[in-house]
């Protein structure tokens, strides 16, 4: 009987605890955002134990009203203004209004809307600083979640950006970007790039050639999926390959893309795989 006592009376603790922490979110104590007390603290100033601390914490996570992140702790991630019926606001950086974002912004923007929320964009222009720039200005404009397409070639540690996005205050899910080594803390969505190259090289096999060349531009975090791809794919299917050529998008002009033409012509070759669309448009009017 006893235990039955002491169980009801724990339960009863981390609710009261629970409903104590809801009731300061929903007021704008624990604005979006806003980073709760860790869990010792909490325990300390509730003058409750870590156990009873924890459940009351799962509570809220389960209802959405408070995330933990790993190494960074537990945030609130309901908006003040969700309580009052107003549209939750999501933030949306990319780092180039052309080629293919308008179609990705368009479905964006249509889920947004169907959901009853509100867009803010801004172009990076993959600017590190004019990314970090709009990254504060959504957050000090209280934007509920984020879409970010960061900017990691040429940053010092890829990772550690990634990292920081991960630990901000709100939500944040990665566009086309994300980590190829090592944990990936992100939540992310990708096109599968790889499986694109391996798809490129199989229509081309099937249309009849048999000896083929790549032509990439370097430094992109494209390249070396769609390498992938076509390598495997080539092996896969015991088709021939020219030297594959790789050069940053500064160093491809259409002297370039007449060299090389020449080049996989003279091996042999029939038909290519280029990436991007810039460099695909030389290649096609030096062939």
């Amino acid at each position: 009987m006893r235990t039955d006592v002491v169980h009801v009376a724990r339960e009863l603790k981390f609710q009261r605890l629970a409903a104590e922490l809801r009731a300061e979110i929903r007021s704008g104590v624990w604005p979006t955002g806003a980073k709760l007390p860790t869990e010792q603290e909490l325990a300390r100033t509730h003058e409750v134990s870590l156990t009873t601390v924890r459940r009351a914490v799962d509570e809220l996570v389960g209802e959405g009203l408070v995330i933990r992140r790993q190494g960074a702790g537990t945030f609130v991630v309901e908006h003040a203004s969700a309580v009052r019926g107003e549209a939750a606001l999501v933030g949306v950086i990319v780092p180039d209004t052309t080629l293919y974002y308008p179609r990705v912004l368009e479905g964006i923007e249509e889920t947004l809307t169907g959901a009853g929320a509100r867009l803010l964009l801004a172009c990076s222009r993959y600017e590190p600083t004019e990314e970090e720039a709009a990254l504060r200005r959504m957050l000090d404009s209280g934007v509920d979640g984020l879409l970010v397409v960061p900017t990691l070639i040429g940053r010092g540690d890829p990772a550690a950006v990634v990292g920081r996005l991960t630990a901000l205050p709100v939500p944040v899910v990665l566009m086309e970007r994300g980590l190829d080594d090592g944990d990936d803390p992100s939540e992310h969505v990708r096109t599968d790039h790889e499986a694109g190259g391996h798809l490129a090289v199989r229509h081309l096999a099937a249309l009849g050639h048999t000896r083929l060349a790549l032509l990439t531009r370097s430094g992109n975090p494209t390249a070396a999926p769609v390498t992938r791809g076509f390598t495997a794919a080539v092996a896969a299917l015991g088709l021939g390959a020219a030297e594959p050529f790789a050069a940053p998008q500064s160093e491809w002009n259409p002297r370039v893309a007449d060299e090389h033409v020449r080049r996989i012509t003279g091996d042999g070759v029939t038909a290519v795989v280029c990436f991007g669309d810039r460099e695909a448009t030389f290649v096609a009017s030096a062939a």
